[in-house]
């Protein structure tokens, strides 16, 4: 898919990359994904996303970009996550929230702010 995916409760791309996702409930890539994906439930992206994720639950395998949500979980990747609950293997960037984890980070767990490079 390349373009905008509008839906009322689910949207899904498989093999090709897509633009934007906007649905009510889910959002699913299961390849790379750059652009925006928008979900009042859950974002997720199995391979590389670059851009933005808003949702109450973000997930990624490889982040350039933002997550804001309640819960953000990513592998690996560059750049930003706020939310209530932030959850990296492996992040260079900044964790803002109740709870930040980054594993590879000097200080894996830190609470309000957290940031590795």
């Amino acid at each position: 898919m390349s373009g905008l995916g509008i839906a009322c409760l689910f949207n899904n791309t498989g093999m090709a990359p897509a633009a934007f996702h906007i649905a009510g409930a889910v959002n699913h890539c299961s390849w790379n994904f750059s652009g925006l994906q928008l979900a009042a439930g859950f974002n997720w992206t199995e391979g590389a996303f670059s851009g933005l994720q808003i949702s109450c639950v973000n997930s990624a395998g490889r982040l350039s970009g933002m997550q804001v949500g309640l819960a953000n979980v990513v592998e690996q990747g560059t750049g930003a996550q706020i939310g209530v609950i932030n959850v990296a293997d492996r992040l260079e960037g900044l964790q803002i929230g109740i709870a930040n984890i980054n594993r590879d980070s000097a200080v894996p767990v830190f609470p309000i702010v957290n940031f590795a490079y």
